[in-house]
């Protein structure tokens, strides 16, 4: 099995060419060394390994959409919580201020 990277160093060196860019149809058309089984070879093992990289691509996608979704969860989840705490924290203000508003109105009605 060849993988992406070992294929284009190979490819390129079949084509006698240094850089990806630098190979086009006719730089192996040209070359009558360069056989039609090899150029049927070269597109059979790219076609596979193309093929191994989408299949990659799409477990990483799926991978990385369950990863969102676990990490919306823990999101909301910490939001409740935040909500939660303010409530509380509202829910002892309003009896701090209830208890000193009784407070303040009991002292000035016993004076």
């Amino acid at each position: 099995v060849v993988d992406g990277t070992q294929w284009v160093r190979e490819t390129l060196q079949l084509a006698r060419v240094k850089l990806s860019g630098a190979a086009s149809s006719s730089t192996f058309t040209a070359r009558p060394d360069i056989t039609k089984e090899m150029l049927a070879e070269r597109l059979s093992s790219v076609i596979s390994i193309v093929d191994r990289q989408n299949q990659y691509i799409v477990r990483l996608e799926e991978q990385l959409k369950s990863d969102v979704i676990i990490n919306q969860g823990t999101i909301i989840g910490l939001q409740q919580d935040l909500i939660a705490a303010k409530n509380e924290q509202l829910t002892e203000f309003t009896k701090t201020v209830v208890a000193s508003v009784e407070d303040a109105v009991k002292t000035e009605l016993k004076t």
